[in-house]
C-alpha cells in the first residue's frame, strides 16, 4: 500500500508538472491579431513628422494600434522574447520526468541533465539568441517608421483630394454662366466660335473633375483605413501647416543610426556569431546525465573516493571522420561574415546617398513655394482690378469670371507646391534618422 500510494504522487507531480503552463495565470488558447494591437513595454518613443498637426498626429496613433504590418512586427517580436529565454534556461539543470502504467504496475523515473558548456556552445546560443532579439526590435522599429511614412503621405493625399473637390466645384460653378455669356458675345461678333467652343470644352472639364473628387476622396480614405486609421479631419489646410527649415548643411555620419543600416550591422554580427557556432560545434562536447538513482551512486562514489561511478554519468559527444562536414560549414559561415559585411557597407552608401537626395529635393521644393506663392497673389490682384473695371462699367461679367478662375488655379497650383514641401520633408526627416534613438548602440 506505501508502494502504490508512492506512485500515486508521483503521477500526480508529473501530472502536474505536464499542465504547469495552466497554473501559472496566462491564457494557453490560440492568439489572435487582436492580441498584438497593444504597443510592447520595450517599444521607445520615435519622432513623430506629424508637422504639428493634431488630425495627423490622431490617425498616425490609430494607425499605431490598428495596422495589420506592425502587428506582425510585434508578433515577431515577441516570438524572438520567448526564444531568448528559452536560450537563457539553457544553463540551468534540465529535468524530466516518466511515467509509465501497465496493468496493476507503475514505473515512474525522474532524472536531471546539466552541461557544464566547457565548450561554450550555451553561451554562443545565448548570444546568438540576443542579436535575434535585437533584430526584431530593428525589425518593429522599421515597420513603425514605415507605417508613419505612409500615414503621413495618406494624410497629405487626402488633403490634396479634399482641396482638388472645392475648387473642382467653385470652377465648376464659375464655368457655366460662361456659356450662354460667350454664346451671346458670338451672336454680336463680339467672339469667334473658337472662342465658345473653348469654354464648352472647359465646362466638360470641370464637370468631369467635379464628378472625379468624391472618388479621389474615398481612395485616399481606404488607403488610409488600410493602415488602421479609422478617423478622418472634415478638411486638411495644407497650406497652414508649418514645415521644417532646410538643413544648412547635411551630417553624413547620422546615416549610421538609421533602422535599416542597424539591421545590416545586426545581421553582420549575426553571420559572425553563426560562424561562432560552426567552430564550437566541430569540437567536443561534454554533457552531465543521469537519474536520480545514478547521481546518488555517484555522490556515494565520490565519498568513498572511486570515481567509477561519476563515470558513468558524463557523456562525451563528438564528430570524427566526417569527410570534412564540418569544415565545410565552417568555411560557408567564414564567406557569410563577409558577405553581411558588404551587405551592411553597402547599406551604409546607400543611405548616405539618399540623405543627400533628400537634402536636395526638400530644399528645391521649399524654393518652389515662393514663386507660386507670388503667382497667387498676382492672380487676386488682377481679379481685384477686374471688378473695379466692372463696377466702372468697362468690362462685363466674363471678364470677372476668368479672373476668378485663374485664381482658383494660382491656387492649385500653390497647394500642390506646399503638398511636394510636405512630402520632402517627410523625405528628408526618414532619410536623416528623425531622431530616433533606438539604434545609437550599434551606430
Amino acid at each position: 500500500m506505501p508502494q502504490r500510494s508512492f506512485l500515486l504522487a508521483v503521477a500526480t507531480l508529473l501530472l502536474g508538472c505536464a499542465s504547469f503552463p495552466e497554473l501559472d495565470g496566462r491564457p494557453v488558447d490560440d492568439m489572435r491579431a487582436a492580441d498584438l494591437a497593444a504597443p510592447l513595454p520595450q517599444e521607445q518613443p520615435i519622432s513623430l513628422p506629424d508637422f504639428g498637426n493634431a488630425g495627423l498626429r490622431q490617425m498616425i496613433a490609430e494607425a499605431n494600434v490598428n495596422a495589420l504590418d506592425l502587428a506582425a512586427a510585434r508578433g515577431r517580436a515577441m516570438l524572438a522574447d520567448l526564444v531568448l529565454a528559452q536560450a537563457v534556461a539553457m544553463r540551468a539543470p534540465q529535468p524530466t520526468g516518466s511515467l509509465s502504467l501497465s496493468g496493476t504496475s507503475a514505473m515512474a523515473a525522474l532524472s536531471v541533465s546539466f552541461e557544464p558548456d566547457l565548450s561554450g556552445r550555451i553561451n554562443s546560443a545565448i548570444r546568438t539568441a540576443q542579436i535575434e532579439h535585437q533584430v526584431a526590435g530593428v525589425d518593429l522599429l522599421i515597420a513603425r517608421r514605415a507605417l508613419v511614412q505612409q500615414v503621413v503621405l495618406g494624410w497629405i493625399a487626402l488633403g490634396e483630394a479634399q482641396l482638388a473637390a472645392d475648387r473642382a466645384q467653385t470652377r465648376l460653378a464659375l464655368v457655366r454662366p460662361l456659356v450662354p455669356m460667350t454664346a451671346a458675345r458670338l451672336a454680336a461678333g463680339e467672339v469667334t466660335a473658337r472662342a465658345l467652343a473653348e469654354v464648352q470644352q472647359s465646362l466638360s472639364q470641370a464637370e468631369q473633375a467635379a464628378a472625379l473628387a468624391p472618388s479621389q476622396i474615398a481612395l485616399a480614405k481606404a488607403r488610409l483605413q488600410a493602415l488602421g486609421v479609422a478617423t478622418f479631419p472634415k478638411q486638411i489646410a495644407l497650406t497652414q501647416v508649418r514645415l521644417p527649415q532646410v538643413p544648412s548643411s547635411v551630417d553624413i555620419a547620422r546615416v549610421g543610426l538609421l533602422p535599416e543600416v542597424c539591421m545590416a550591422f545586426l545581421q553582420f554580427r549575426s553571420a559572425s556569431s553563426a560562424r561562432a557556432d560552426a567552430l564550437l560545434a566541430s569540437r567536443p562536447r561534454l554533457v552531465l546525465t543521469g537519474s536520480m538513482t545514478q547521481m546518488a551512486s555517484s555522490l556515494e562514489g565520490l565519498i568513498t573516493g572511486s570515481l567509477a561511478p561519476l563515470a558513468s554519468t558524463l557523456l562525451l559527444q563528438t564528430a570524427l571522420l566526417d569527410n570534412g562536414q564540418a569544415r565545410s560549414r565552417l568555411d560557408q559561415a567564414r564567406l557569410a561574415v563577409a558577405q553581411a559585411e558588404v551587405a551592411w557597407l553597402q547599406a551604409r552608401g546607400r543611405a548616405e546617398i539618399a540623405l543627400l537626395q533628400a537634402g536636395i529635393a526638400f530644399a528645391g521644393a521649399r524654393a518652389e513655394l515662393a514663386p507660386a506663392r507670388d503667382g497667387l497673389a498676382m492672380a487676386k490682384a488682377e481679379l481685384s482690378r477686374a471688378r473695379t473695371r466692372e463696377g466702372a462699367g468697362e468690362t462685363d461679367r466674363s471678364d470677372v469670371i476668368q479672373a476668378e478662375l485663374a485664381v482658383i488655379e494660382a491656387q492649385a497650383a500653390a497647394d500642390q507646391a506646399h503638398a511636394r514641401a510636405l512630402s520632402a520633408a517627410l523625405g528628408w526627416l526618414d532619410a536623416s534618422e528623425g531622431g530616433s534613438t533606438p539604434c545609437r548602440a550599434f551606430g
